[in-house]
């Protein structure tokens, strides 16, 4: 059996990467698929749809899916229907990057979704766990995380389900599921039971839905699996005993992590070269008192923050809110707010903005670069578009409101 070596392993990697794409883009002929961005996103948006939908009595879909959990993790999570009331539920999508987050009262589900096998990120889970504790004041026993992929053959990376991540969270509540095993019978033996007689189109919908995961999966599975075998015989390596499958897995987990700490570097590198230090040398120009805060791009997140010298309580600020490029006026201290006068004289600059308690005055700027884990997003990037619209914005809000004593 030829050695398993870090080069060997790079080379099945981009074989099975073309395959992937060459695959994804066969499978654009079925137009459920053309219509559907075919992300986790869009996977995760199905999800979070089903759970919050409600009626009268409650939310069904959403009971049967705690269901499936407790059945699943030997657990006893309450449904919506608790002492003779409905729960207050929340479901959200990409709040604070978690693909599908579900709030039952003080119960908060946290769902990763790895329907494509997405590379696990640095202190993800541990990440999800702190922003949801922090934000939302619940306590560890309250917190479920439900780590979802395709068939279970994708397990979570102990750099992302770190030691203090498991510290956080009660015994058995990291829960895998997946799509073949759990989510597909879920939605045929129990979904389309309850709405049959409901809603037709629901019931269409629900039906089709599933029948174009057990294709894409069957699909996808059959055709990878085989170029992937064959590539590693190509390579010489030998599949042929357990203990040479598990010397793979291992050597595959490890070149996945490897490529994804470099895959961050790179992206770091693209968003200093083509972003931040552009970025420095037009708030030079435009007005000596802009300066550069903080400037980070990771996978998938992006933060600016800029201050101008003459404002002590607000400072400008760019990011990512649900799938959307966003920036406007963000408090230093939200304890310590504009007061009326000034927030009257704001909106006459800018008209229809959004605001919180954080960031008064807030717009979605663009739509174009939604997608920061996308290869085409970031060669965007690289050209420098994104930074003609972040100069763009800032520029627009700075002229509008740099009088203003903030």
């Amino acid at each position: 059996m030829a050695e398993i070596n870090d080069e060997k392993l790079k080379q099945i990697a981009l074989k099975l990467y073309n395959e992937i794409t060459r695959v994804e883009k066969k499978s654009k002929t079925n137009i459920l698929y053309e219509n559907s961005n075919n992300n986790e996103n869009w996977h995760s948006r199905i999800l979070r749809m089903l759970l919050e939908y409600h009626d009268e009595e409650g939310y069904p879909f959403l009971d049967s899916f705690i269901k499936l959990i407790n059945k699943e993790a030997n657990l006893s999570i309450k449904p919506t229907k608790r002492d003779g009331r409905v729960a207050k539920v929340s479901c959200y999508n990409e709040w604070e990057h978690i693909d599908t987050l579900v709030k039952i009262d003080n119960d908060t589900i946290i769902i990763e979704n790895k329907i494509y096998w997405a590379v696990d990120q640095d202190k993800q889970i541990e990440r999800y766990i702190e922003s949801v504790k922090l934000d939302y004041r619940v306590n560890n026993r309250d917190i479920y995380v439900i780590y979802l992929t395709s068939d279970g053959t994708k397990t979570v990376a102990p750099y992302s389900y770190t030691e203090k991540a498991k510290e956080q969270l009660e015994n058995k509540h990291f829960i895998n599921l997946n799509y073949k095993k759990h989510i597909i019978p879920w939605l045929e033996n129990v979904m389309l039971k309850e709405i049959k007689q409901k809603n037709e189109l629901l019931y269409s919908s629900i039906l089709l839905y599933a029948n174009f995961l057990k294709e894409m999966l069957n699909k996808e599975n059959n055709q990878i699996t085989n170029v992937m075998l064959n590539e590693m015989e190509k390579n010489g390596i030998d599949t042929s005993s357990l203990e040479n499958c598990f010397k793979l897995v291992s050597g595959t987990s490890k070149l996945l992590e490897e490529l994804y700490k470099e895959k961050e570097k790179r992206i770091g590198e693209c968003a200093q070269r083509c972003i931040e230090n552009p970025l420095r040398e037009f708030l030079k120009g435009l007005d000596n008192n802009l300066s550069l805060k903080k400037a980070e791009f990771k996978l998938g997140y992006f933060t600016i923050e800029i201050k101008y010298a003459k404002w002590e309580k607000c400072y400008i600020h760019l990011g990512i809110w649900q799938y959307k490029n966003y920036g406007g006026l963000a408090y230093f201290d939200p304890n310590n707010p504009l007061d009326p006068k000034t927030i009257d004289k704001i909106k006459d600059k800018l008209k229809d903005w959004k605001g919180d308690k954080n960031e008064p005055f807030w717009v979605y700027f663009d739509n174009e670069y939604k997608d920061y884990y996308s290869l085409e997003s970031w060669k965007k990037i690289e050209k420098g578009k994104l930074e003609t619209y972040i100069e763009g914005f800032i520029k627009d809000i700075y002229e509008k409101v740099k009088n203003i004593e903030l």
